[in-house]
């Protein structure tokens, strides 16, 4: 259903979400990007999800929460979508090639035709698929056909706050050891190894850290302190455009070429920060366990990566 909004648009379509969470971070060569995924009311208004990854090494975790719609359709989570190419291994469950629906048992990995690990919890419920796929061509020719890998989770039918949490070793890694801290509506966050990452999609608290604005943050202890990377995912264009809802509150159809804030300078956030205490007490003890916070005040911009290395003070 593609049309010609505006004057201003050619014929095409670039549907604006609804949220401005979205947006990543680094520290030392690892990675992490979350987001509220919400769906256009011009088709499935109703979809929204909560979705984080952190890239840790040659291990990535990803965590989904919130996930719910009003669809018809089973609602699912791609793992993988991967091209067969000639000599690629079949993807395997266990050791076996499986195609269908598969609720994992724990002790089962599944690999891809890439040769990547997945690391699901037990009870995950999964659908695998490796052959022929069809789809309509992208300029209207009619049906194609290619050979691909597919698996994805299965979340049921208009699910209502469905989450998932997995892991994937890069070319057969192992899985280390880590600890989901929080997973909800209000944030994401995970430690794998030395590396905190956390995901605040709402002012807050979450594993010992505390903000006043939407933020990402990963940290990792250092032999003087922590090193931290601190990122606010909202660009900041526009605080609000009314122009992009009708009468009712509902997102209307508009072209990005249109909107005023197109050209308008990015807005600088001010963010107010606590994290776990780096103040020592008189016998040189860390006084994280003892109500000690540090507190930084930072101007953010962009979606810019801030690093900063803080190193304890006695």
């Amino acid at each position: 259903q593609v049309h010609n909004v505006d004057a201003q648009s050619g014929f095409e379509e670039m549907l604006l979400g609804s949220e401005s969470f979205a947006g990543s971070a680094s520290l030392d060569g690892n990675g992490m990007f979350s987001m509220i995924l919400t769906g256009h009311p011009k088709y499935d208004g109703s979809m929204r999800a909560y979705k984080s990854v952190f890239l840790i090494d040659n291990f990535i975790l990803l965590l989904g929460s919130g996930i719910e719609n009003s669809s018809s359709y089973e609602t699912e989570t791609t793992l993988y979508q991967n091209v067969i190419r000639t000599g690629d291994m079949p993807p395997q469950l266990g050791g076996k090639m499986i195609t269908g629906e598969v609720v994992m048992n724990g002790a089962d990995v599944l690999e891809d035709n890439r040769g990547h690990k997945y690391y699901l919890p037990e009870g995950t419920r999964v659908r695998l698929h490796c052959g022929a796929q069809k789809s309509m061509s992208s300029t209207d020719t009619g049906e194609t056909e290619g050979a691909f890998a597919v698996g994805s989770i299965l979340h049921g039918i208009s699910p209502k706050n469905a989450s998932y949490v997995y892991g994937i070793g890069i070319d057969g890694a192992p899985e280390p050891t880590y600890q989901v801290l929080q997973q909800d509506e209000r944030a994401h966050a995970a430690r794998v190894g030395d590396v905190l990452c956390a995901a605040l999609f709402t002012p807050g608290e979450t594993a010992g850290i505390e903000a006043d604005e939407p933020l990402l943050l990963m940290m990792r202890q250092t032999e003087t302190g922590i090193r931290i990377a601190v990122c606010n995912p909202d660009l900041g264009l526009y605080d609000e455009d009314p122009t992009q809802f009708n009468e009712l509150g509902i997102q209307r159809e508009v072209s990005i070429y249109s909107r005023n804030w197109l050209k308008t300078p990015v807005a600088t956030k001010r963010v107010h920060i606590r994290l776990p205490g780096l103040y020592c007490d008189a016998e040189g003890e860390p006084l994280d366990n003892k109500g000690g916070k540090t507190c930084l005040t930072l101007n953010l911009k962009g979606g810019a990566v801030v690093t900063l290395d803080l190193a304890r003070a006695e």
